[in-house]
C-alpha cells in the first residue's frame, strides 16, 4: 500500500522514517497552556471559578463564629481605649520609651509581653469597676486570636510553655488571684 496521505505541505508515506518525522511541521500541533479547553458537552464544572485573595480572606473570616468575632472586637476595643488613656501619662514614655501603639500587632514580642502585663493589671470596665478574672482571660484570648487570625502572628501569650510571655502570664495569674481574694467572682 503505497498511497500518499497529505498533511499540510508534507507528503506522508505509510512507512515513515525517523528523519521523515523530524521534517513534519509540528507547530500547528502544539497546544498552548494559556488556551482554555472548551468542552462542547454541557457537563457540570469540576472546579469552582477562581477566587481572589479577598474572597479567600472573607471565607476565612466567615468561618469564625460571630460570638468569637465579637469577643475579639471587644478585647481589641478595650486595648485601644487603654492605650489612648495610658499614653496620656508621662510614666508610659518613661516605662516603655515610646507611646503604646493602638494596634498590638505593631509591638515586638518583648514589648507585647511588657505592655500586655500592664494592660491586664490596669484595665477596668467603663464604670471603673474591675473586670472579673474570667473576663481578663477573655480579654487576653481575644487579643491573642486577633494577632493569630488577623495579623498571621503565631504569638501565644496564654501558652504555658512560651517563655516569651511568662511575665505577662504571671501578671495575669496574680491579678486573677488578687480579684478572687477580694471577693470578685469569676464571671
Amino acid at each position: 500500500m503505497n498511497q500518499l496521505v497529505g498533511i499540510g505541505t508534507f507528503e506522508l508515506k505509510e512507512e515513515v522514517s525517523e528523519n521523515d518525522l523530524m521534517l513534519l511541521p509540528t507547530q500547528d500541533l502544539v497546544k498552548y497552556e494559556n488556551e482554555p479547553v472548551v468542552c462542547e458537552a454541557a457537563a457540570p464544572r469540576r472546579f469552582s471559578v477562581p477566587l481572589s485573595d479577598s474572597d479567600l480572606q472573607e471565607r476565612i473570616l466567615k468561618a469564625i463564629p460571630k460570638k468569637t468575632r465579637n469577643n475579639n472586637k471587644w478585647a481589641l476595643g478595650v486595648w485601644v481605649a487603654w492605650t489612648l488613656e495610658r499614653n496620656l501619662y508621662q510614666e508610659t514614655i518613661t516605662d516603655g520609651g515610646n507611646a503604646i501603639p493602638s494596634d498590638p500587632n505593631l509591638l515586638s514580642n518583648e514589648l507585647l509581653n511588657y505592655w500586655m502585663a500592664h494592660f491586664i493589671q490596669e484595665c477596668r470596665r467603663v464604670d471603673t469597676s474591675p473586670y472579673p478574672p474570667n473576663s481578663l482571660v477573655q480579654l487576653a484570648s481575644g487579643i491573642q486570636r486577633y494577632l493569630r487570625t488577623d495579623c498571621n502572628r503565631n504569638d501565644e501569650p496564654l501558652e504555658k510553655d512560651s517563655s516569651t510571655f511568662a511575665f505577662f502570664r504571671k501578671c495575669l495569674d496574680s491579678r486573677m488571684k488578687e480579684l478572687t481574694n477580694n471577693g470578685i467572682e469569676l464571671t
